[in-house]
């Protein structure tokens, strides 16, 4: 529980100082070894999730890729 508490954390600063995609944020902020590694699995995690979205579309009469990881940026505009 403790990793996820860290990584919500994570996430969360992530979101507030940048606009890049999820699945193509690199972090320059923590670069402590434990959150590197958490960062890398979501990454990792999200890159499967697109990859099974790109198979179903391709299926698809209409693809449906508003919400392909990278199409989600961590940060709106207001």
């Amino acid at each position: 529980m403790r990793d996820g508490c860290y990584f919500a954390s994570t996430a969360h600063v992530c979101a507030v100082l940048c606009q890049e995609s999820l699945i193509n944020y690199r972090n320059h902020l923590f670069t402590e070894e434990p959150a590197q590694k958490i960062m890398d699995e979501f990454r990792s995690s999200l890159r499967r999730i697109s990859d099974a979205m790109k198979r179903r579309n391709k299926q698809l009469a209409t693809p449906f890729d508003y919400l392909l990881p990278e199409r989600i940026y961590m940060r709106f505009n207001n």
